[in-house]
């Protein structure tokens, strides 16, 4: 006697097979959801931390340590301006750029301007 169709181990096969590429591609989608988060907060960031960089820049003047915020992309970040140690030559600085007050810095940029007192022998 000859049937025709599948039997239920066949479609329970067939089903567990699919059910496990639909797990994949679901964890696939939400991966590239999570990268491109993050790649648009650190975008973003450099946004940030260039135009404050650009804005100590453009002072002429040495930087000196402060913070503040700027909203951007539709959210709120906060920058920090930190200052190192002044050598002969250069005076060090950093911009860090988070999305909270107290967090964690998302970017830290660094730079360095000529020191007001060096050079001289």
């Amino acid at each position: 006697m000859k049937t025709r169709g599948f039997t239920l181990l066949e479609v329970i096969v067939a089903l567990a097979v699919l059910a496990i590429a639909g797990i994949a591609l679901l964890r696939v989608g939400n991966d590239r959801m999570h990268n491109l988060e993050h790649l648009q907060i650190n975008m973003v960031a450099n946004w940030v931390a260039d135009n404050k960089l650009a804005e100590l820049r453009l002072t002429q003047s040495p930087p000196h340590a402060s913070q503040g915020q700027v909203k951007m992309a539709g959210r709120v970040w906060y920058w920090k301006v930190v200052v190192g140690q002044a050598n002969r030559y250069l005076v060090p600085y950093q911009v860090q750029v988070r999305l909270k007050p107290s967090g964690d810095p998302v970017l830290t940029r660094s730079s360095y301007v000529a020191s007001a007192f060096g050079g001289e022998n």
